[in-house]
């Protein structure tokens, strides 16, 4: 009864000065004279210049985005429904930014004070990323950048049937590739764009018992069609699929499993070298095949210049086949080479005036 009689008494003095002569912490005050989240010193009611605890910037675990033990007519200046001095409005009407202290009889005593609560449940998306840190930090990893996918392989130990492919390469041991290579399902292989492109891939253990341990670096080489006949072909989009050589599938995963779930993410490309340009065609058609492309692998661009002409645009013909129709035989060849992250390397001069289609020419290299 004391508690209501002081307030009654308060309440007629809020009344009679006037809503808007009032600060935040004045009619704050009138309510929770002793106790909740008072705001600092230095927010006032018409600025949006300080965020406190209490601001509506803030999410709170008593707003509807949390289910929260304090009960829903609990009025929280943390709640997006409520005004707020961060979210003030000069032109509102009373009535509009503090409707309810026209009832403060009404306020129960006996609610908790209005503080942001430090216990927020956690939604399974924390719990499946807390489980997946865990796993990465078994394996000295950081859970950041890392995709789910699937893996499977083909081919042979050898690797005979991962030579070629659709990127356009030939013999994957002559220009630097090796076993390590896989093929993309649609979805990753970007109509040949991310050819060259490298990945590390490890088997998520929690998921298989088939995994093994330890990850691989391998570099995009093929492409893992789809098969629209079938809606449960893995290389469908937009599943994200690596059909990788049997060598390496046997790294991360036992052979009678035959496809594994995995995670992955990009790295850089490291390699021998610089990179390479293989010239094909003919003097009216000039077909130039990148390979060895260090730094993130995936060509996005390339000019060519004859020692007497300026840059000459050229186009993906497919995969990491490069063409021009403008005849520069007899003319020493310059190459610019943009990758997907913009850096650009100029080779100047790599193939001599008397090169010849068939001819391979080394030239600088990104750094990784």
């Amino acid at each position: 009864m004391k508690f209501k009689r002081e307030m009654a008494r308060k309440s007629s003095i809020f009344l009679t000065s006037g809503v808007e002569s009032l600060s935040w912490e004045s009619w704050y005050s009138l309510i929770h004279p002793s106790r909740g989240c008072k705001p600092p010193h230095t927010e006032v009611a018409d600025t949006s210049t300080y965020i406190s605890p209490c601001s509506s910037h803030q999410l709170s675990p008593t707003s509807s985005s949390f289910p929260s033990s304090v009960p829903s007519y609990h009025a929280s200046p943390a709640s997006s429904s409520f005004p707020s001095p961060s979210r003030y409005d000069a032109n509102a009407s009373s009535s509009y930014i503090l409707p309810f202290l026209f009832k403060l009889a009404s306020i129960p005593p006996s609610l908790p004070p209005l503080c942001i609560s430090n216990n927020a449940p956690i939604s399974e998306a924390s719990k499946n990323y807390r489980r997946l840190s865990n796993e990465f930090s078994k394996l000295g990893l950081s859970a950041n950048g890392w995709e789910a996918a699937h893996a499977t392989f083909y081919g042979d130990l050898s690797g005979g049937e991962t030579m070629q492919g659709a990127c356009g390469y030939g013999n994957l041991f002559d220009q630097g590739y090796g076993l390590e290579t896989t093929a993309l399902s649609t979805a990753l292989f970007n109509n040949g764009a991310t050819c060259g492109a490298c990945y590390e891939i490890f088997c998520d253990k929690s998921s298989s018992p088939w995994c093994l341990d330890g990850s691989i670096h391998v570099t995009a080489t093929n492409l893992c069609p789809h098969n629209y006949a079938n809606p449960g072909s893995w290389c469908n989009p937009p599943l994200k699929h690596f059909d990788l050589s049997m060598p390496m599938f046997l790294k991360i995963g036992q052979y009678k499993a035959g496809i594994v779930p995995v995670f992955y993410k990009r790295i850089p490309c490291t390699k021998t070298g610089g990179i390479k340009f293989e010239i094909k065609g003919n003097p009216n058609w000039i077909l130039v095949l990148l390979h060895n492309v260090g730094g993130v692998g995936d060509v996005t661009n390339v000019r060519i210049k004859g020692y007497y002409t300026d840059w000459i645009q050229m186009s993906r013909n497919w995969g990491q086949n490069w063409q021009t129709g403008v005849n520069l035989f007899g003319q020493s060849l310059s190459f610019e080479v943009t990758t997907s992250d913009g850096k650009i390397v100029w080779s100047e001069y790599v193939a001599p005036a008397s090169w010849q289609f068939g001819q391979t020419f080394e030239g600088k290299q990104f750094r990784s």
